[in-house]
C-alpha cells in the first residue's frame, strides 16, 4: 500500500440527515484536501472539481497523480462515512510535441 493509500479521511462528523447530498460530497473533498495538503504528499498533477457517481453508490471526487506517477482516484464513500484515495494505473507522459529549430 503506498503512502497515497493511507490517506482515508473520517466524514462522520461533517454532515447529518439533514445536510444535502450535494453539501456533503463537497465537505468530504474539502476535508480530503486539508488532510493531503498536511500530509507532506505532493502531486504532481490533478483534478479535484468531479463528482462522478458510481453504481455501488461511491462518488469520484478527482484525481491526482502522485510522485510514483501513478493515478489516484479520491473515492467519498457516504456508506462508510470516508474518504480513501485508490491507487489506479499509471500515468504516461505526454510528449511537448515541439520540435527545437
Amino acid at each position: 500500500m503506498s503512502r497515497y493509500e493511507k490517506l482515508v479521511v473520517d466524514t462522520t462528523d461533517l454532515y447529518n440527515a439533514y445536510t444535502a447530498p450535494e453539501e456533503a460530497r463537497d465537505r468530504a473533498r474539502d476535508a480530503w484536501y486539508r488532510t493531503f495538503a498536511m500530509s507532506g504528499l505532493t502531486s504532481l498533477a490533478g483534478e479535484l472539481d468531479k463528482d462522478h457517481r458510481q453504481d455501488d453508490g461511491r462518488w469520484v471526487l478527482g484525481w491526482i497523480v502522485g510522485e510514483d506517477e501513478y493515478y489516484y482516484y479520491v473515492i467519498y464513500d457516504p456508506s462508510e462515512h470516508k474518504v480513501v484515495t485508490e491507487k489506479h494505473q499509471k500515468a504516461v507522459k505526454q510528449d511537448s510535441g515541439g520540435s527545437a529549430s
